[in-house]
């Protein structure tokens, strides 16, 4: 069937966080009985389905627990009488119970659990739910951190987010949702505007170093057709060039180069870049490559994810996974956990069959 150009420009950007550009890791402290970390948003999973969950994942900052402190995480109704700012309603429904000296209450650890006495809960696809945390019991000196991605602000999403009540006030905290929910057939979900991860990383390079080009596989299970990328990237040097590539193997099927003259400043940018339309065929493997011209170094960005089950959880699926080269020559380095932060702007749909594109915002 004949491909089905979308109306209109820039837009439909396929695995785009929501935020423009990556500050890292940042953590929100709990360190009072009554202390209270909230993520909010709604239940989506890459089966479009109704599904089961018995357990949480997350992932922990600092922890100290010397005084025999426990932590409790929850899953909550949203408060629908009060707010904003949104929150939960203060009915524990499914508690994960962690205890003191359980050897994965660490600092820095993703921690994993089923939900105490073995209880489920059953979420829609866009239900509106709380993941919340907070001591069980707690002693004084005690502290625990949650962490998720840093973000410059409120995101657009405005029932979707961290709020924590510290000393009794609500307020919004400037970072992402960094959370998994287990469902019981063995696959994962989150809340909306997540972006469940272990670590920010940052690679820096250039065209001397080993690897000197990444890349972010595109894979869809329908044909289609593609004719921009975006890719956050750090550029510095007024008489450097960057060239960010789409690969069909090794071919590049378009390259557009990024003269660093023409850049507004040299902080971190979320570059979008357009190109002739490039049709793709059902089930095949591109990529998107960045790869700098000079010896200048630059550094672009990606996280990692626990294990492969949860990139499912996040934009475009498992297949949007990191690959490195040297020197134009075969992929490797091939990291089924991590994804770059790029990807590309969708043009053009096939018109005869079903589309579904795994855990996919379009921007």
């Amino acid at each position: 069937m004949p491909l089905q150009r979308i109306p209109g420009v820039n837009n439909h950007w396929l695995a785009a966080p929501p935020l423009t550009n990556i500050l890292g890791l940042g953590a929100t402290l709990l360190d009072a009985a009554e202390d209270r970390i909230t993520m909010i948003g709604r239940f989506t999973h890459q089966d479009h389905m109704t599904k089961t969950i018995d357990g949480i994942e997350f992932l922990l900052g600092t922890v100290s627990k010397a005084g025999g402190s426990t932590l409790l995480v929850s899953l909550q109704n949203v408060d629908l009488t009060t707010g904003p700012v949104m929150r939960e309603d203060g009915v524990a429904d499914q508690t994960l119970t962690i205890a003191n000296a359980d050897a994965g209450f660490v600092t820095n650890a993703w921690y994993g659990g089923d939900f105490d006495g073995a209880v489920t809960r059953t979420l829609a696809i866009g239900e509106l739910v709380a993941v919340v945390f907070q001591f069980g019991a707690f002693f004084a000196g005690d502290s625990v951190n949650i962490r998720g991605i840093t973000t410059p602000a409120i995101i657009g999403n405005n029932q979707a987010g961290v709020v924590a009540n510290l000393s009794g006030t609500y307020t919004h905290q400037p970072r992402l949702s960094n959370v998994i929910l287990r469902c019981s057939d063995g696959t994962f979900g989150t809340i909306e505007d997540a972006w469940p991860c272990t670590v920010v990383n940052q690679h820096f390079f250039n065209s001397v170093d080993d690897p000197d080009e990444y890349a972010m596989g595109v894979q869809l299970p329908f044909p289609y057709a593609t004719n921009g990328i975006w890719v956050p990237d750090t550029f510095s040097g007024a008489t450097v060039q960057t060239e960010i590539l789409l690969y069909d193997g090794t071919t590049a099927l378009t390259t557009v180069t990024i003269d660093h003259n023409a850049l507004m400043d040299n902080t971190e940018q979320r570059f979008h870049v357009s190109y002739p339309e490039q049709i793709h065929a059902s089930n095949a493997l591109y990529r998107i490559g960045i790869r700098p011209l000079s010896i200048t170094t630059q550094y672009i960005f990606s996280t990692s994810v626990n294990e492969v089950g949860h990139m499912n959880c996040l934009p475009g699926g498992a297949a949007f996974h990191l690959w490195t080269r040297l020197n134009q020559g075969a992929w490797g380095g091939e990291v089924t956990t991590s994804r770059l932060f790029a990807g590309v702007r969708l043009s053009a749909f096939d018109d005869g069959k079903s589309i579904i594109i795994p855990r996919t915002i379009l921007r």
